[in-house]
């Protein structure tokens, strides 16, 4: 993995921090404006965490902080958080819980594991949405390149059909063209760095208001 200098998380050529989340006015792929009234009592968000061995080491530390970080961030604007990670395979390490706590001890048991399996942690999140009977938001954290690119845009775009919406957050390394392609709108395709995925998993999860709580897709 190739180190650069920290930077503050970016979507597109606009940093959250210099921005201001609040102002943020995205859009999905359907056209429909994204705004932070739209919230929903029963929102609900997976996050999905690459665990591939290139995030062995202060990535994968950094990601179980900003685990945490996004946890605390998402139950307390209303969300209840589940937790894939994935690897060679991916696994639900949590179904939906308002419990930090809980969520925290799973984040804590995270460990690297072969490559990057990413269209099954979106199967996988789709599935714990099929168990909830809701939809929501899926945000994917990764620092690498899927192990099938065709498979993991046909899954995302499976959730997008369903109404699920889905932010990424792509390390120094990622392929960020790749993960603009699969989020629901450019502006939820967001770069981050591998030395500050703590910090840039908590400013994420600001952006959560602004798309919860309905199908952007079919604008219900």
């Amino acid at each position: 993995m190739t180190s650069s200098q920290n930077q503050p998380l970016k979507t597109e050529s606009r940093s959250i921090e210099s921005t201001g989340w609040r102002n943020i006015l995205a859009k999905s792929s359907a056209g429909q404006p994204i705004t932070r009234s739209t919230r929903a009592a029963n929102a609900r968000v997976v996050l999905l965490i690459d665990v591939s061995g290139s995030m062995d080491g202060g990535p994968l530390d950094e990601a179980k902080r900003g685990a945490n970080n996004f946890a605390k961030e998402a139950i307390g604007s209303g969300y209840s958080v589940a937790l894939v990670s994935f690897g060679s395979t991916a696994c639900v390490q949590s179904d939906f819980t308002f419990d930090a706590d809980a969520l925290g001890q799973c984040i804590a048991r995270l460990a690297v594991s072969g490559s990057t399996n990413m269209a099954a942690a979106f199967a996988e999140g789709g599935r714990l949405f099929d168990k909830a009977g809701t939809t929501s938001a899926v945000c994917v954290v990764t620092d690498g390149c899927p192990d099938d690119r065709d498979l993991t845009i046909q899954e995302a775009a499976t959730l997008k059909q369903r109404g699920i919406d889905i932010l990424t957050l792509g390390t120094e390394s990622a392929d960020h063209d790749f993960l603009r392609s699969i989020a629901s709108s450019k502006e939820l395709a967001h770069k981050g760095n591998s030395r500050t995925l703590s910090a840039d998993m908590g400013r994420l999860a600001k952006l959560l208001p602004s798309c919860a709580g309905r199908g952007l897709l079919d604008g219900s």
